[in-house]
């Protein structure tokens, strides 16, 4: 059976972790699997909360 490694970068808005993932990536030659913004279903929420502090 075949094994592979996942490398996940979570962090707050604004933080690098899209930096990070792609350097991460180059350095380890691995494929950057990005999100997809559009179907992410807490972005919007999570503006709006922003918007009120």
């Amino acid at each position: 059976m075949e094994k592979h490694l996942y490398i996940s970068v979570m962090g707050t808005m604004g933080s690098g972790k899209t930096t990070v993932a792609r350097l991460l990536a180059k350095e380890l030659t691995f494929h950057l699997l990005e999100e997809n913004f559009g179907e992410n279903a807490f972005l919007s929420r999570c503006r709006a909360y922003q918007g009120k502090l």
